[in-house]
């Protein structure tokens, strides 16, 4: 998928320091920005580790089903929802 307009425009700012408050609809492609600014993130420093925290399982679960399209399910790990963390993995969804 190509990126939506305001996220061509959040993408750098975001990129200055690495962090930002993205306010958006429900549906606006926050999700889909996190998972570029994080691929990115990733290609420029290939030994880090990500950690995603969210309030629910239902989000748990959505981002685990969106980072899958892009990641192995070896690099993803899941710690709530019944799910804990075993090893350290590129990804890991609490």
């Amino acid at each position: 998928m190509k990126l939506r307009e305001w996220q061509e425009k959040a993408f750098p700012l975001w990129w200055i320091k690495k962090r930002g408050i993205i306010k958006v609809v429900t549906g606006g492609g926050k999700t889909f920005f996190a998972i570029h600014c994080i691929k990115k993130y990733l290609e420029a420093y290939p030994e880090k580790l990500i950690l995603i925290v969210v309030p629910s399982i239902a989000l748990l679960d959505q981002w685990y089903e969106s980072l899958s399209q892009e990641y192995s399910n070896k690099d993803i790990a899941l710690n709530g929802g019944g799910e804990q963390v075993n090893k350290l993995t590129k990804i890991c969804i609490s």
